[in-house]
């Protein structure tokens, strides 16, 4: 934390009201929707957000509370949805309802998504939340945010795609076998 602070304060003036510390806290606590909202509020807030070691706080919590994940979609659809729901403790006696997240996509290439395994915790190619379609494009439906990947040429053979974490490089990479 101490080196986030460090690393977001130039001028030094613009955390006298609020403790980034504090800040920090408060902003792990606000849904992605809000995050990315209050991104606009100043140059601070934007760089906090945006910065490394907060997504990784945020995606270290995520992981602790493990989510399940059905997408669904047309095969010649510009549109699909994406439901998450989390996972139910079996020791859990309380009988709990279930609150079940639901993200519109519009404007896919048609298509239809791909099962691209399991990694990080999260099924159907989600990885944090993000999502695997075919043709391949790469869906962050907390976000909204679709990366187009360069055109596969499968010379009409079936392709096969997966989406997975590189820890060495900290990058997310998709692999097609066909």
């Amino acid at each position: 934390m101490e080196y986030l602070k460090q690393s977001l304060l130039h001028d030094g003036n613009c955390t006298r009201t609020i403790p980034l510390d504090l800040l920090v806290e408060i902003f792990l606590l606000l849904p992605t929707k809000s995050l990315i909202r209050f991104q606009s509020v100043s140059k601070l807030w934007f760089s906090a957000i945006r910065s490394k070691i907060f997504v990784d706080l945020i995606l270290t919590r995520s992981k602790a509370r493990p989510r399940l994940l059905l997408s669904l979609g047309g095969h010649r659809s510009k549109e699909g949805f994406i439901f998450s729901a989390p996972e139910h403790d079996n020791n859990d006696d309380e009988k709990s309802s279930t609150v079940m997240a639901r993200y519109h996509m519009n404007n896919l290439e048609p298509g239809y998504f791909l099962d691209s395994g399991s990694v990080n915790g999260f099924f159907l190619g989600v990885v944090p939340g993000i999502c695997v379609c075919n043709p391949i494009n790469v869906y962050n439906p907390t976000t909204g945010q679709i990366v187009k990947l360069p055109e596969v040429r499968t010379n009409g053979r079936k392709m096969y795609a997966r989406l997975g974490y590189d820890p060495v490089d900290d990058q997310y990479k998709v692999c097609c076998v066909w």
